[in-house]
C-alpha cells in the first residue's frame, strides 16, 4: 500500500493486513486476503513473476474495490483455491474484536481473465445475508484448504475446530 519499501504503488489501497496468498494452478493469478482492508486483491501473474494488479473486492466497496454480494469480509485471513482453478474460497473472522468473532466463508467464481465474482457465503447463525452451516462451528477462522481431489474444502477456526464441506462439481 501507498508504494512504500520501493515497491510499486497499487491503484487501491486494498493490501493492509495482507494475510494470506493463493495462487490459480495455471500460474496465471495470484489472490490476497487482507485483514484489515476486509478484502481479496486479484493480480495477473507473468510468466518472469511479475504481479499486475488486476483488481479488488471489499466489504462496502471500501478502498475504491467492488462491493461484495454480503459484507463477509471482515478480518480476511486465510485464502485457498480449487485444483480446478474454478473457485476461490476466503476466511474471515467477521467479529467486531476479530478473534472470537462469528466467522464466515466466502466462495468467489473465478472467471477466465482471473477477476473474482461473488457466489455466496456461510457464517454462523446466518450472518451477513450468509448461509447458515449445519452446525455453527467456523468462528473466527484462521485458515483454509481444498483438498487435492477438489471435494472438500476444510476450515480450522481460532475456536477450536475443524468444519468441512463438500464441493459441488461440475458434470462433465
Amino acid at each position: 500500500n501507498g508504494g512504500v519499501h520501493g515497491c510499486r504503488k497499487p491503484n487501491h489501497d486494498s493490501l493492509g493486513g495482507a494475510d494470506a496468498l493463493a495462487a490459480s494452478p495455471d500460474g496465471k493469478s495470484v489472490y490476497v486476503a487482507s485483514l484489515r482492508a476486509d478484502s481479496v486483491s486479484g493480480f495477473a501473474r507473468s510468466a518472469g513473476g511479475r504481479l499486475e494488479f488486476k483488481g479488488c473486492i471489499a466489504n462496502w466497496g471500501a478502498h475504491g474495490c467492488r462491493r461484495p454480494d454480503q459484507n463477509s469480509l471482515h478480518g480476511a485471513d486465510g485464502i485457498a483455491m480449487s485444483p480446478d482453478g474454478e473457485s476461490v474460497y476466503l476466511t474471515a473472522m467477521t467479529g467486531p474484536t476479530v478473534n472470537g468473532g462469528v466467522g464466515a466463508v466466502t466462495r468467489f467464481n473465478r472467471r477466465s481473465d482471473g477477476s473474482l465474482g461473488p457466489k455466496g457465503c456461510f457464517a454462523d447463525g446466518g450472518k451477513y445475508d450468509c448461509n447458515k452451516p449445519g452446525l455453527d462451528s467456523i468462528g473466527s477462522p484462521e485458515s483454509i484448504a481444498v483438498s487435492p481431489n477438489g471435494r472438500s474444502v476444510y476450515v480450522g477456526s481460532y475456536g477450536r475446530s475443524l468444519s468441512v464441506f463438500q464441493r459441488e462439481l461440475a458434470v462433465p
